[in-house]
């Protein structure tokens, strides 16, 4: 059960930094 759930929140922060990379290269562009 603790495998799975460090599995859980490996794959809870790829999900969010997936969405904080495709949020960013906008903001990246626009300020440069």
């Amino acid at each position: 059960v603790e495998n799975d759930a460090v599995v859980a929140l490996a794959l809870r922060k790829d999900n969010e930094f997936e969405e904080v990379s495709i949020a960013d290269p906008s903001d990246f562009m626009a300020s440069s």
